[in-house]
């Protein structure tokens, strides 16, 4: 018996002097570095040049319920069918007005036409037939983050009634040898964060005007 104690009490010990021997472990450190704001302006203008794609895609496929999916939940989508935006013409709706105007074909009087001055007075499918995608923009037009390269005579006041915001050009430059290259459009869309989403808020067209 005697001899059973004292074999236990050997072990009891040599175990004790192991656990206080064992190195302890370093945690690993699964935190990786902060970006820096190169990173995340280029992971910004990936997603938003993203976004722009497949707005294009469904504008090109007269998809308007999946167009509406993409405006902003609060402030809906001011268009402006020329490069100065008129915060008191442009009409600006949200989705569910959009879609229930697409369905009932209602013309609205978006502005008035470059030069004559003429009321733009059109349906949702017309209006952006000739002020939204009025060209193929998914497959010729050059994708510029926050630039603007199509200037026409027009006024852009895009900086002051979207300031800090974001927008992306799609800018088709002028083919046409006889127009000496008047003959150029674009689209820009202006997007505006909403719980960590990048929403629409604007879509100005552009192109040459008198």
């Amino acid at each position: 018996m005697a001899k059973k104690i004292i074999f236990a009490s050997i072990i009891f010990l040599t175990a004790i002097c192991s656990c206080h021997n064992k190195k302890p472990v370093p945690a690993e450190n699964n935190s990786s570095p902060a970006p820096t704001q190169k990173e995340i302006a280029v992971n910004k203008d990936s997603l938003l040049l993203e976004l722009t794609d497949q707005i294009l895609a469904a504008l090109e496929a007269k998809d308007y319920p999946k167009i509406s999916s993409y405006f902003h939940p609060v402030y809906g989508v001011r268009f402006s069918p020329y490069a100065y935006i008129d915060t008191l013409a442009d009409v600006r709706l949200k989705k569910e007005t959009f879609n229930e105007l697409v369905k009932k074909q209602t013309k609205l009087r978006w502005g008035s036409f470059n030069g004559s001055g003429e009321d733009i007075f059109m349906t949702v499918p017309q209006y952006f037939g000739r002020f939204v995608y009025n060209a193929n923009y998914k497959k010729d037009g050059e994708k510029y983050v926050n630039k603007v390269n199509g200037k026409g005579n027009t006024k852009n006041n895009m900086n002051v009634i979207y300031q800090g915001l974001d927008f992306i050009e799609c800018y088709i430059p002028g083919f046409d040898k006889k127009m000496d290259g008047m003959d150029w459009c674009s689209l820009r869309l202006v997007f505006k964060k909403y719980h960590e989403q990048y929403f629409l808020v604007g879509i100005v067209h552009d192109q040459w005007t008198i």
